[in-house]
C-alpha cells in the first residue's frame, strides 16, 4: 500500500474547472479529506493565498468534478491515486481580475469625485445651477408672477417657424431699444450691445460653467470704447444682460441664474447687475440681487411692466451695488482676562497643576478654531495630540 497520495489542483471559474499546476505528492496520507485539504493548503500556499482549506473540494481520480460527486470531508483519503491518476482538488478561482476591476472602478469613482463637472451655461439644469450657487452661498427666491399691466403694449417680435435666436436678435434688439432707451444712469447715457462673443465664466467647488449671452446694457461711452478698442472689458462695463429665447423655447432658470452670478463677478457694479430673459413676445423674466447673495427671480405676464421694472432696477444699480456687499466679519479673537471667568489657584495657595495648564491650552485652541471657522467658514478640530487628555500624562490621575 502506498504511503503517499497524489493530487492536482484545479481553479473553478464560473462553473468551469481549469488545471492550475502539475500533480503534487502529499506524504504521509492524511487521515481524512478535511486533513488532506489542510495539507494541500500548506503544500500549495502560494497558489491558495486567496482561499482557506475549508473551501477546497476533493474528487476521486478519473472523475469529472462538474458531473461527479465530491468526497465528504470525513471520508478516508483514497490510497489508489498516483502521479498519472491524481485526486482532483478544486479551489475557487482567484479574484485577482475582479479585484483589479473593482480597484479600477474605485479609482474611477474617486477621480470622478475629484474631477470638476463642467456644464455649458446653456445646458445647465436647475439642479446643477442650484448646487453650484450653493457652493457660493447664494440663495434663490422665486416670486409669484407679476400680473400687473404696464402702460401700453410692447411690440411683439414675429418669430418664424424654425427661426433661431441668432436670426431673431436684430429684430428683438430693435424692439428692446424702442422700449428701454433713452436710459440715463448717474448722468450717463446707456445703450444696448451685441455680446455674443463675450465669454462668461463661473466656478465653485467641483462645478464650473462657461457660456455666452445675447445683449448687454451699459454706459454708452465705456461700452463703445470696449467694443472697438478693448473687447476684454465689455463685461466689466456691463450692468445688465438680455438673454433671448425664441417663441418655442422656455426661459430655463439654470442658465439665467448662472449668467447673473457670473456677470456680478466681473462687472464694476457687482451685485447691482440685472438679467432680463425674454422672447420679446410672451415670455418676460427679471433676475437681480435683492440683498447680498440673495437672488430674486420675478416672472411677468406683461412685457411693458417688465421693461418698466427693468429700467427702475438699472437706474438704481449703483445704489444696490453699495448695499449688496458681504457683512463684515470680526477677526478679533477675544481672550479671557482671567479676572472674571477664571479662578486663580494661587489665591488659595494652590499651585497650578500640569493638568490645569493642559486644559487651558486646549481651551485656547478651541477658541482659536471657532474664530477661524467664523471668519473663513471652515470647520476645524483640535488635533488629538493637542488635547489635554493626550498632552498631559497625569490627566486621568
Amino acid at each position: 500500500m502506498s504511503s503517499s497520495v497524489w493530487i492536482r489542483l484545479y481553479y473553478r471559474y464560473n462553473g468551469k474547472d481549469e488545471p492550475e499546476a502539475q500533480p503534487v505528492e502529499i506524504d504521509p496520507i492524511p487521515k481524512n479529506i478535511a486533513a488532506l485539504a489542510e495539507a494541500v493548503k500548506a503544500k500549495m500556499a502560494e497558489e491558495l493565498t486567496h482561499c482557506s482549506a475549508a473551501k477546497l473540494v476533493v474528487y476521486k481520480s478519473g472523475t469529472t468534478p462538474s458531473q461527479d460527486s465530491a468526497l465528504n470531508v470525513w471520508d478516508p483519503v483514497p490510497s489508489n491515486s498516483s502521479g498519472p491518476q491524481p485526486l482532483i482538488v478544486v479551489a475557487p478561482g482567484p479574484k485577482q481580475a475582479d479585484d483589479h476591476t473593482d480597484a479600477l472602478a474605485r479609482i474611477e469613482r474617486k477621480l470622478d469625485d475629484m474631477a470638476t463637472v463642467d456644464v455649458p451655461m446653456s445646458e445647465a439644469t436647475s439642479r446643477f445651477a442650484s448646487s453650484l450657487l450653493e457652493d457660493l452661498k447664494v440663495k434663490i427666491t422665486v416670486l409669484s408672477p407679476n400680473t400687473n399691466p404696464g402702460e401700453g403694449k410692447v411690440r411683439t417680435y414675429p418669430w418664424g417657424e424654425n427661426e433661431h435666436e441668432t436670426e431673431g436678435q436684430p429684430g428683438c434688439k430693435q424692439i428692446l431699444e424702442e422700449e428701454i432707451l433713452p436710459l440715463f444712469v448717474n448722468g450717463q447715457k446707456y445703450a444696448l450691445y451685441d455680446v455674443r462673443s463675450q465669454l462668461l465664466r463661473l466656478k465653485a467647488g467641483k462645478r464650473k460653467s462657461n457660456g455666452f449671452s445675447d445683449l448687454a446694457v451699459g454706459p454708452q461711452t465705456s461700452m463703445s470704447f470696449a467694443e472697438t478698442s478693448a473687447k476684454d472689458l465689455m463685461l466689466s462695463y456691463t450692468d445688465a444682460l438680455v438673454e433671448l429665447k425664441r417663441a418655442k423655447s422656455d426661459l430655463k432658470p439654470g442658465p439665467l441664474l448662472l449668467r447673473l452670478v457670473s456677470l456680478s463677478e466681473v462687472s464694476e457694479n457687482g451685485q447691482g447687475v440685472v438679467v432680463l430673459g425674454t422672447d420679446c413676445a410672451t415670455k418676460w423674466r427679471l433676475l437681480h440681487f435683492s440683498d447680498y447673495n440673495r437672488i430674486m427671480v420675478q416672472p411677468y405676464t406683461d412685457g411693458k411692466k417688465c421693461i418698466a421694472d427693468f429700467k427702475t432696477l438699472m437706474e438704481k444699480c449703483t445704489m444696490r451695488k453699495g448695499a449688496n456687499v458681504p457683512p463684515e466679519k470680526s477677526a478679533t479673537i477675544h481672550e479671557d482676562t482671567g479676572v472674571e471667568n477664571e479662578i486663580e489657584m494661587a489665591e488659595f495657595g494652590i499651585k497650578e497643576t500640569a493638568k490645569d495648564g493642559a486644559i487651558a491650552r486646549e481651551t485656547k485652541l478651541r477658541k482659536f478654531a471657532s474664530a477661524l471657522e467664523y471668519c473663513y467658514g471652515e470647520t476645524l478640530e483640535v488635533p488629538a495630540w493637542a488635547k489635554a487628555s493626550e498632552s498631559c500624562r497625569s490627566y486621568f490621575v
